[in-house]
């Protein structure tokens, strides 16, 4: 669904930022897109969440463009920003405002004045795309973290933003919650969504279009998956892990390194019938 000749859904040119004479953000370039699913990874410290903070206008750049469709953020269009970017947070909780899941979800509706039938149908549609519809009478802080955050997903969905950012928004979940999370991602691109995930999944990582690694506030290296993983000594050197699919792959003699699970198991297969 990808097409790289439209305008970027989001484009950083040259962008600088830092925290009390501390460089968070050097010379920043690049662009994503409309049905893209990029991953941005870093070590702690490395500038990740402060990209987010910088597409959501929570920072100004010191010097350099954000620009959103072409539109350049400034204090003066924070209302347009906002109808075109969503974030889902690494805990859902900070982002409850109803009391049951449905006041929850109504609540960015109401503050644009739909009608109480636009509001309901729209419920019942995000309710339904994130698998939480019997859940709509349900207190949002007595759910599991798996619940909570599609939760916090189906509030993001209803606004219907082009661009929606998720900041580690996997981490604190046990390993089913984040599968049914990472396949949502995959789902959310496959509409036309950009989705920006914010990470220190690796496995993630293996099923995004793009990778962005930062490192010390620099972006050092950006590309498909498999391309970037090519060079994984580099990425150990900063303190970076990899995905277990290319990990197992390089200590088995006889298979071709690779990130793709399937074709690490159609390769293992292949050698056991040998």
């Amino acid at each position: 669904m990808l097409n790289t000749n439209k305008q970027a859904a989001a484009s950083f040119q040259g962008v600088y930022f830092s925290y009390s004479e501390l460089p968070l953000i050097r010379n920043l370039s690049f662009d994503v897109f409309e049905g893209e699913y990029v991953c941005i990874v870093g070590h702690n410290g490395s500038g990740k969440s402060t990209i987010s903070k910088l597409l959501t206008g929570l920072l100004k750049p010191q010097a350099g463009t954000i620009k959103i469709f072409g539109k350049t953020i400034s204090s003066e269009n924070v209302t347009y920003l906002r109808n075109h970017i969503g974030i889902i947070f690494q805990n859902p909780d900070n982002q409850f405002i109803g009391i049951t899941v449905e006041d929850d979800i109504a609540f960015g509706l109401e503050n644009r004045r739909y009608t109480r039938e636009k509001m309901k149908s729209i419920i019942e549609d995000v309710a339904q795309q994130a698998g939480i519809t019997e859940l709509l009478q349900k207190e949002p802080h007595n759910l599991s973290g798996g619940q909570k955050q599609r939760v916090a997903i189906a509030s993001v969905l209803a606004l219907n933003p082009a661009i929606i950012i998720f900041d580690e928004s996997t981490s604190m979940l046990d390993p089913k919650a984040k599968r049914t999370i990472k396949q949502f991602m995959v789902e959310l691109r496959n509409q036309g969504k950009c989705v920006i995930s914010i990470t220190h999944d690796m496995e993630e990582v293996t099923k995004a279009d793009k990778v962005l690694v930062m490192n010390e506030g620099r972006l050092i290296r950006q590309g498909k998956p498999k391309d970037v993983f090519n060079s994984a000594a580099e990425l150990q050197k900063i303190r970076l892990d990899i995905p277990f699919s290319l990990s197992l792959s390089t200590k088995v003699n006889g298979v071709t390194s690779t990130i793709d699970y399937q074709q690490l198991i159609e390769a293992i297969g292949k050698l056991w019938k040998k």
